[in-house]
């Protein structure tokens, strides 16, 4: 065998084992991608359940968590604090919307597999997931005469709910949001204490007296009964003390802007400050204003003589 064969034939030999090499890193790369991939996979819910001790899921690699607990008080003869009784798997099995109940207040709380998350509690009755994954709840006053249907901003964020209408549709607002007006005579005070669902902070201004300086005109991001029906009657009393006159109408002015801002012109803007200094950043998600990066309007443009209010699903802090 001469020179040339045998360098050829080493040449041959050399190709065949980078060939091997660079088929057994490919064939590692793709293990390590559906590794990947089904890990991926894994950020769903294979299924969720409750019982007295609280919440749970099973997620699609079959690993079980709680994810909430129920509260009883110890004595028989009160009904517990919290608890769970039923599990709804949204469409895309990403979601799960716990219904449950505390303090005789019907709510619902929704975890994310994907954020491994429980988030706040809504208040009302779960209704169904929507096909594009919204969540549509049902909230009733406690005589249960009066009833909001509420629906999720979007099927990315179910946990952020705002009331519906109707009248959306007729109005061209694909978005849910409340539009009103009073009488021109009528101041946002006034307007407050005509409208149902503003009835806790109606209290709160009639007992604080004159809170703003001026004549106007205001916007006013009004917290509905339900943002104070979340909140502990101890944090009540701090932010709203009975017996301290400065701290309820500092609470009130944290609510309040100088100047008239129409929902329209809420959306071309990213921040404002209330009339005490507090800085509030706006932000649009989906056709909706989200206020400090949780808080929702839920009912827009309630105009008055002296500005324009909009209802909020939760306090300013």
């Amino acid at each position: 065998m001469n020179t040339s064969t045998i360098f050829t034939l080493i040449m041959v030999l050399i190709v065949a084992i980078v060939g091997f090499a660079l088929l057994s890193q490919t064939s590692t790369n793709n293990t390590d991608n559906d590794t990947q991939t089904e890990q991926t996979d894994q950020l769903s819910v294979r299924s969720a359940t409750t019982n007295d001790q609280g919440a749970f899921i099973t997620l699609s690699d079959g690993t079980e968590r709680q994810v909430a607990s129920a509260v009883p008080f110890e004595e028989d003869n009160f009904e517990e604090v919290q608890n769970y009784r039923e599990a709804f798997v949204s469409p895309d099995n990403t979601f799960v919307a716990f219904s449950g109940s505390g303090f005789e207040e019907s709510f619902v709380q929704v975890y994310s597999a994907e954020s491994d998350r429980l988030y706040d509690k809504i208040f009302g009755v779960f209704d169904r997931w929507e096909a594009n994954g919204r969540l549509v709840i049902e909230s009733c006053n406690l005589a249960g005469e009066q009833c909001t249907t509420k629906a999720s901003v979007s099927g990315d964020r179910p946990w952020e709910v705002r009331e519906t209408t109707e009248q959306d549709s007729d109005d061209g607002l694909d978005n849910g949001t409340i539009r009103s007006s009073f009488n021109a005579r009528t101041d946002f005070v006034s307007a407050i204490s005509q409208t149902d669902q503003l009835s806790v902070l109606s209290q709160t201004i009639k007992s604080s007296e004159r809170f703003v300086a001026g004549t106007g005109p205001f916007t006013m991001f009004a917290p509905d009964d339900q943002a104070f029906a979340s909140l502990s009657r101890a944090e009540i009393n701090r932010l709203v003390p009975a017996n301290d006159l400065q701290a309820r109408q500092d609470f009130l002015q944290n609510h309040i802007v100088a100047g008239s801002y129409s929902y329209e012109q809420l959306l071309d803007l990213t921040s404002l400050e209330t009339v005490n200094g507090t800085a509030l950043t706006l932000e649009e998600r989906s056709g909706s204003i989200i206020i400090n990066d949780n808080i929702i309007i839920t009912a827009a443009d309630l105009e008055t003589s002296n500005g324009v209010v909009h209802v909020i699903d939760k306090i300013i802090r």
